[in-house]
């Protein structure tokens, strides 16, 4: 007798995730400096290495986040 296996080969995800929503929304004016930054991506995404560093309108360094200990 002969058994039948089979091979499924999964091509790797090449495209990036983007942000699909921002809170609080991109342009508000009067937050709290206290509010937490929500980010919702088009995909779902794996918690891994790195920083999400934000800018302020005009480019400059505002603060970063380490992925891997950021809720």
């Amino acid at each position: 007798s002969h058994d039948t296996v089979s091979v499924i080969v999964a091509e790797p995800d090449t495209t990036p995730p983007t942000v699909s929503s921002l809170s609080p929304e991109d342009g508000a004016t009067g937050v709290a400096t206290t509010t937490n930054i929500k980010l919702t991506f088009n995909e779902n995404i794996q918690r891994g290495k790195g920083y999400i560093n934000l800018k302020s309108e005009n480019g400059t360094y505002a603060g970063s986040f380490n992925v891997a200990q950021s809720d």
